[in-house]
Order: structure tokens, then C-alpha cells, then sequence
């Protein structure tokens, strides 16, 4: 909960300055290309005790010089500085929350048990869309242990259609 807090915080702080230079698409972007990209070893390395606080800013300095904003790797020096740069995948799923909410944006997860085309993916966000009455970002992703269907969340409701869940009603019936 503590990780959410200190993220939520990073996350506005980031996103009201965006806002102001009207930079939230592009920062968005960013936030998620970097934290997708950036591996395990990066996270510890810019939390590793032995390597100076000097050095991981001139890292970021040398890396991303030219190639970001300025508020950007001012952003990324004060997580280098306040010893919050684990936290960035964190902060960038807060951000992503919070331009969603201001934009009008539901988010829905949908696990598959088989890769789907893009007009099934299509068709189920338009019935997302219908039933609540919003605009969607989806995350489709295959889970191939859920053997047949899908489960689609949204917010905190769960939709479980998948065989997987069908087998185990089935054997608690069964018992």
C-alpha cells in the first residue's frame, strides 16, 4: 500500500506538470516505452548503494540527453535523489490511471486462452464499450491455462468464462 501512496504522489506530481506544458500524450508514452524496456538489472543498479547518486543522474543525463524533456530527466534525477526509481513501473501505471480517469477512459484486463484477431478484439471492446456506456483501454494477453474462453475484468468487477473456472464448478458439484 505504502509503494501505491509514494506512486500515486510521483504520478500527479508528473502528470500536473505534463499537463501544464501539454505534454500528458507524450509523457505517457515515454513512461511506458522506459518501463517496459528497462529490465531488472536496471531497477537494481539505480538502487544499488554502491554506485553514487552523481553517477546514476549522469547516467540518466548521458542516456536520455537530447532524446527527452527536460522535465523528464529532471523527473528521473529527483527518483534517482529521493531513492524512488524502483518505484517507476509503479508511477507509470499510476499516471496511466490518471490520464485515463481524466480522459475518460475505463481500463479492462482480458485474459484468453488462445491469441485473438483484431476484429474479435475489436467487437469485444465495442460490447464493452456499450454496456458501460465508456470508452475502453484494453489489455488483451493469452493465458494458455485457462484451457478455452476468457476472463474479462473491469474496475473490480471479474467476468470468469473460461474452462478452467467451468471444470472447477464442475468437480465442486461434484463432491
Amino acid at each position: 500500500m505504502l509503494v501505491k501512496t509514494i506512486a500515486k504522489k510521483y504520478a500527479t506530481a508528473l502528470y500536473e506538470i505534463a499537463k501544464g506544458q501539454g505534454q500528458i500524450e507524450e509523457n505517457k508514452a515515454t513512461l511506458l516505452g522506459i518501463t517496459s524496456s528497462l529490465g531488472k538489472r536496471a531497477y537494481e543498479a539505480f538502487s544499488n548503494p554502491g554506485i553514487t547518486k552523481k553517477d546514476k543522474e549522469a547516467g540518466i543525463q548521458r542516456v536520455f540527453a537530447g532524446k527527452l524533456s527536460k522535465e523528464l530527466i529532471n523527473f528521473f534525477s529527483l527518483l534517482i535523489e529521493k531513492k524512488r526509481f524502483v518505484y517507476l513501473p509503479e508511477i507509470a501505471k499510476e499516471f496511466t490511471d490518471l490520464y485515463d480517469k481524466n480522459h475518460g477512459l475505463k481500463a479492462a484486463e482480458i485474459q484468453s486462452a488462445f491469441s485473438l484477431s483484431e476484429d474479435q478484439k475489436k467487437k469485444i471492446t465495442d460490447a464493452l464499450e456499450k454496456k458501460y456506456k465508456s470508452r475502453f483501454r484494453v489489455n488483451f494477453s493469452v493465458e494458455a491455462a485457462l484451457l478455452g474462453g476468457m476472463v474479462i475484468c473491469v474496475d473490480t468487477e471479474m467476468y470468469d468464462g473460461s474452462l478452467q473456472n467451468r471444470l472447477v464448478e464442475i468437480g465442486n458439484l461434484l463432491k
